[in-house]
């Protein structure tokens, strides 16, 4: 289950796209704000100057992007981690349009 906050008239069972920008995954989250917790596996790391790229994939097989600025310097590829996002950053969209 993902707490997100609702856009587009979902009701309570709809099938949902679930929409977090990477800056907003924390890698290792640790505080009360973090309502979405997952674990996942580092796929690739990608050094871009100012972040890092983290490409992470779910044990539902679907990827995720984090942007860490803060190089990753506690991950590396093959490693599970704990990942999360508060549901202020998540929007869940209808998976398709309702019909009039």
């Amino acid at each position: 289950m993902v707490h997100a906050l609702c856009i587009g008239g979902l009701a309570p069972g709809d099938r949902a796209v679930l929409s977090v920008r990477p800056e907003q995954v924390v890698l290792r989250p640790e505080g009360d704000g973090m309502t979405n917790v997952f674990a996942a596996r580092v796929e690739e790391m990608i050094y871009h100057g100012d972040h890092t790229r983290v490409r992470l994939r779910l044990p539902s097989g679907l990827e995720i992007f984090a942007k860490d600025h803060r190089h990753a310097s506690a991950v590396s590829p093959g490693q599970t981690v704990p990942i999360g996002w508060s549901p202020a950053n998540c929007r869940a969209f209808p998976s398709q349009p309702r019909k009039p």
